[in-house]
């Protein structure tokens, strides 16, 4: 393990906590006994699933240096550790046809002075622009890591809409070397693996390590090796969702490669600021359906039996989407299911009640609402939808992040789970604005088919209140909206209303 760094550190003060800095790793190299002890207990983690520790250092003193920061808060002082640079100015024509937002604006002047950190922003705000503004500023060569085909095709496409010039893709079929190359993040492993070939010598020269949806970092090896093969000095993160739920190894490791996180700017408050649109859940009541025998523990038969092939509540996401059909011409609803074997179940149903639909299920193959399987890129896939070729897409989670559909008016959740950072990224398919695009219907299930599934129900009605998202979970309501006696904006209008009223008083006393 080599270090591209030099010692800077100095002899003044009574710390005797010295480390060589390096982009990617970092080594203490002077130490007392009980700054030792302290550095190796702030460097242990217990694992997401509690039954034992990993450590992120080694007998040598190696660390991951994004962890000079965490060190820094457990109370350790680090001679040798990188100062800030001063917070630079932003040119006003530095994307083409964009304008930065304030908050875009605070957070790039804050990774440019720390050099690496995660842009903690909600999904809809921008992070792209943010990227291509921090591309600018640092020159490149860039090397972007994304999970997909779908996110990196997306990601070259946005970046080169601001003016970026030679933005390349690597993975999926293309491999062609530009200044900034985004490339699939099992590519970049590979290449990382091997330690040869043109992306790995265009690895070695990057200045800016860019990770897209960063949170996978901190759950998947090869994105890790990916990063650590790259020797950027400015390491850039972007994520909706870059903590888990309870602070576990996963962190560290995300943190170890990029930093801490810099900036944050949450969904309400971007809600609040009228740059997302404003989510209203509906919550159909599954109850009533098949129940799934309460000893059953084994998730993948409360899940099948529950959820997937649960007739009654398939019918209750079609029903709700019809019912959206017959009063909004403009509906395009994005149906979000975990196995495929569910996905083609609502398929059906969806197509039985006339909503024209088509099924994606990842690996670029679609099932069209005639039943002819075909392969499509994401991209192309989105575009049919925008020009209304169909009305409803159901997808697996491969279409949970990565997917920006401004036009979409309906998100029914219905793989159900409890994680808050999955439901945050689900939700943030349908925030982002458009034209007219006054509010986001999300039609969600209280399954309370079994003890298991009524308490996923639980921890998402929670996350909702947390988010100050509306829920509107009157029984009678809903289900007048489903046999269309009344349509779901008599019903969310009036309290779109109140919140904009709301939020006008609070406005003027604030004033």
């Amino acid at each position: 393990m080599s270090l591209d760094g030099i010692r800077i550190g100095s002899d003044e003060g009574d710390s005797r906590l010295f480390i060589e800095y390096g982009p990617v790793f970092s080594r203490v190299l002077e130490r007392t006994r009980d700054e030792w002890d302290q550095f190796r207990n702030a460097l242990v983690a217990p694992t997401a699933d509690g039954k034992s520790r990993e450590i992120f250092f080694n007998k040598d003193g190696y660390f991951p240096s994004g962890l000079i920061g965490h060190l820094q808060r457990a109370g350790l002082t680090l001679d040798g550790s990188p100062t800030p640079d001063e917070l630079p100015t932003v040119p006003s024509d530095l994307l083409k046809g964009a304008k930065l937002r304030a908050y875009q604006v605070r957070a790039v002047r804050k990774f440019m002075s720390e050099r690496r950190g995660i842009i903690a922003h909600a999904t809809g705000s921008g992070k792209t622009l943010q990227a291509a503004a921090i591309i600018q500023l640092v020159g490149g060569p860039t090397l972007g890591i994304v999970d997909s085909e779908n996110a990196a095709v997306q990601l070259v496409a946005e970046i080169k809409k601001f003016g970026v010039e030679s933005v390349t893709q690597f993975g999926g079929g293309r491999k062609k070397i530009g200044r900034h190359v985004i490339c699939v993040s099992n590519s970049a492993y590979r290449h990382a693996r091997r330690q040869s070939g043109k992306l790995y010598e265009f690895m070695q020269t990057a200045k800016l390590l860019l990770a897209d949806e960063a949170h996978h970092i901190g759950t998947a090896a090869t994105w890790v090796e990916a990063a650590n093969a790259c020797p950027a000095p400015y390491r850039l993160g972007l994520s909706a969702t870059p903590m888990s739920e309870e602070f576990c190894s996963n962190d560290l490791r995300l943190l170890g490669v990029l930093g801490d996180v810099i900036d944050v700017e949450p969904s309400k408050s971007l809600r609040d600021q009228e740059y997302l649109s404003e989510p209203f859940v509906f919550l159909l009541d599954a109850s009533p359906g098949p129940k799934v025998h309460p000893k059953i523990t084994d998730w993948n038969r409360i899940e099948k039996q529950g959820i997937v092939e649960n007739d009654y509540r398939n019918s209750l996401a079609a029903s709700a989407i019809l019912a959206v059909k017959k009063t909004d011409p403009n509906m395009r609803a994005l149906v979000l299911v975990r196995l495929i074997s569910h996905g083609e179940l609502l398929l059906k149903v969806f197509n039985q009640l006339g909503i024209k639909t088509w099924f994606s299920s990842g690996q670029r193959r679609l099932c069209k609402d005639n039943g002819q399987v075909t392969s499509m890129r994401y991209d192309k896939v989105k575009q049919h939808l925008v020009d209304g070729d169909f009305d409803a897409l159901i997808a697996t989670v491969v279409y949970d992040e990565a997917f920006d559909l401004p036009a979409l008016t309906d998100v029914v959740l219905a793989a159900a789970g409890r994680k808050t950072r999955r439901l945050m990224q689900r939700l943030g398919r349908g925030e982002r604005r458009s034209e007219g695009k006054q509010y986001v219907r999300v039609w969600d299930f209280w399954d309370g088919q079994h003890w298991a599934t009524k308490a996923q129900s639980m921890a998402r009605r929670k996350v909702f209140d947390a988010e100050e998202i509306t829920v509107i979970d009157d029984k009678q309501t809903v289900l007048d909206i489903l046999w269309c006696r009344v349509t779901p904006d008599s019903v969310v209008l009036p309290l779109l209303m109140a919140k904009e009223m709301y939020r006008g008083r609070a406005e003027e006393a604030v004033g």
